[in-house]
């Protein structure tokens, strides 16, 4: 892989597994707001990657008007936020390791995922001393991920990438914005005809 080629990561089922945490966080804010409950790890699973929006119809009471579930969606993912920055979830194995590895060979590491605000920061935190070298989210652009890889090429002056997710969402939005698409079949989701196929994180260093 030339140096020169960028690597844009999805979060969720790629870098770090925080299903349990994430259901954890909205269980304690549906408990609070209705006193009772229906998320449970399984439909965490089944939700990661899709954009914000849709998330927030998906985990809200059948009773709720749409803008009821949106603004129960905007107070579960601030408590998401704040969960997380004390319980994070857990990165993949190798995933330290084989950012270091990517990034002395020269590759741009960045991170782009269809979630809120707040949330990619708290995986940079667990990484600590390492850092990326930049990131986006739908909570920047309120847009598909196509436009949001996009932009962050536009702003980072990436003119060589490729993208390392999980889901046929990912591949769908990867080759949207013209990229290859890198499927992490370890992840959460399905892929119909990724360019890439990495078992574990660590194959990214044999592409």
């Amino acid at each position: 892989m030339d140096k020169e080629t960028s690597f844009i990561f999805d979060l969720d089922g790629t870098l770090w597994d925080a299903r349990k945490e994430v259901a954890e966080s909205w269980r304690e804010i549906a408990l609070q707001e209705f006193g009772f409950t229906h998320i449970d790890e399984a439909l965490v699973a089944s939700l990661m990657g899709l954009p914000m929006d849709e998330i927030a119809m998906a985990i809200s009471p059948d009773f709720l008007p749409r803008d009821g579930k949106l603004g129960f969606g905007e107070r579960a993912f601030a408590h998401e936020n704040e969960y997380l920055s004390l319980h994070p979830g857990t990165p993949f194995e190798g995933v330290e390791e084989t950012l270091r590895e990517l990034r002395e060979r020269g590759h741009r590491l960045f991170v782009v995922s269809n979630c809120q605000r707040g949330y990619i920061e708290n995986f940079l935190n667990l990484m600590k001393p390492f850092e990326f070298d930049g990131h986006l989210c739908y909570g920047d652009t309120k847009k598909q991920k196509a436009f949001t890889i996009l932009e962050l090429m536009r702003r980072e002056k990436i003119a060589s990438a490729l993208y390392v997710g999980d889901t046929e969402g990912d591949e769908r939005e990867t080759h949207l914005a013209g990229l290859p698409f890198v499927y992490a079949s370890y992840g959460f989701g399905k892929a119909l005809a990724p360019d890439y196929v990495i078992r574990r994180f660590a194959d990214l260093l044999s592409l």
